[in-house]
């Protein structure tokens, strides 16, 4: 009678065990699809992203288009200026020696009327003696005065006639004076106008260059993001058909909530939630803390459990988690390597690996209970 009862509660005790490592496994596993759902959202966060940064970058495609047509036409309309310039220039010139010319042939004719003035007042005073004493007949006499007198008159009116050319020049010269003073500040304009939409267009080219650059990146990303969601359907995959141990050490990991230490020493890069990656400049919704590190820093367990995972797993370096019992789990990742394999028992402080995974200057650390991921800032020691 008592086998029968030590074998009840030997076999109840067994049963027990195995529905506790069942509900463990079944944790591991809504972990697992929990991961998943968190990268299959980081894709679609980033499809949305990358889609916005082709849209942007086709919007100013565009722009940069419309201001090559606006820079072409700004260089054909300066070269056309600089031409009407040229034709301006060669205008003034020409104003300015046909002025010249007429100034001298009014000098000329105002120097001929003048010795004319002078003969005719001079053969005015002597005219009478003329008469009684030349040989020609006063009729000739008057004949010749009165010629004389004509010639002064179309002297005079054809200076008059150069001096009133004289001063159309003049004027037709200040008019073409005051348009090329003008077609000069179009001009200048003109070419401050070029200069402008060469800044612009250069402007427009650098972030045109940055948008493909960010549309490449998000792309990698994208990629890196769907290898991920491929791996953890596969690690998924492997803990719905392998049943693994179960950690049965004792742990008081709930009660350390506050008190643990930390797995390395350094600043929070990344904080738990959602935010903003500062390397990236991408939306990210964190699931663990990122810890800045420097060089070969080791890693240590924050609380004593069992090795469920010890492998490099591609996007988080050399992974590993730690069993603690009672649905608890840590996960640090990006180690160069690692210490422990997947079985051994680990105690707190013990160094399960350590940092650089291809030069990486963080280690990724989270907190999981259950399926569901915590804060490690309210679990980590405040010191």
């Amino acid at each position: 009678m008592i086998r029968c009862v030590l074998l009840v509660l030997l076999l109840t005790g067994l049963v027990s065990s195995v529905q506790a490592a069942q509900q463990e496994h079944e944790q591991k596993v809504r972990q697992a699809k929990d991961n998943l759902e968190q990268v299959e959202r980081q894709i679609d966060e980033t499809h949305q992203q990358l889609a916005s940064v082709q849209k942007n970058a086709e919007s100013l495609f565009q722009k940069l288009q419309e201001t090559g047509r606006k820079l072409r036409q700004a260089v054909r309309l300066l070269k056309k200026q600089k031409r009407e310039s040229v034709r301006l220039k060669k205008e003034v010139k020409a104003q300015k020696t046909q002025l010249e010319d007429e100034k001298k042939r009014s000098a000329v004719l105002q120097k001929q009327l003048q010795t004319r003035l002078v003969a005719l007042y001079k053969s005015g005073e002597i005219g009478s003696v003329r008469m009684l004493f030349s040989a020609q007949s006063p009729n000739q006499l008057l004949q010749d005065y009165d010629f004389m007198q004509r010639l002064m008159h179309y002297d005079k009116k054809l200076l008059a006639s150069f001096r009133d050319q004289q001063q159309r020049t003049e004027l037709e010269l200040e008019r073409y004076k005051m348009i090329q003073a003008e077609q000069q500040a179009a001009l200048e304009k003109q070419r401050l106008r070029q200069k402008e939409l060469n800044r612009l267009q250069q402007k427009q080219k650098q972030q045109l260059a940055k948008l493909r650059g960010d549309e490449a990146m998000l792309a990698s990303i994208l990629r890196e993001l769907e290898e991920k969601a491929g791996r953890l359907n596969d690690l998924l995959g492997q803990l719905e058909t392998t049943k693994p141990d179960n950690y049965t050490g004792t742990s008081d990991f709930a009660a350390a909530q506050g008190h643990l230490p930390w797995p390395v020493p350094g600043e929070v890069r990344v904080p738990f939630g959602r935010g903003y990656h500062p390397d990236l400049g991408t939306r990210y919704d964190s699931r663990g803390v990122e810890i800045a590190v420097t060089g070969d820093v080791p890693i240590r367990a924050v609380w004593g459990g069992r090795v469920a995972f010890a492998q490099a797993f591609r996007g988080f370096g050399h992974l590993l988690i730690l069993d603690h019992g009672a649905g608890y789990y840590t996960l640090y990742a990006q180690a160069s390597h690692l210490s422990y394999k997947k079985g051994d028992v680990v105690a707190k402080g013990d160094v399960v690996g350590y940092s650089g995974f291809e030069g990486n200057d963080i280690v990724y650390f989270e907190i999981r209970q259950g399926s569901q991921a915590v804060d490690p800032m309210t679990w980590l020691s405040s010191n």
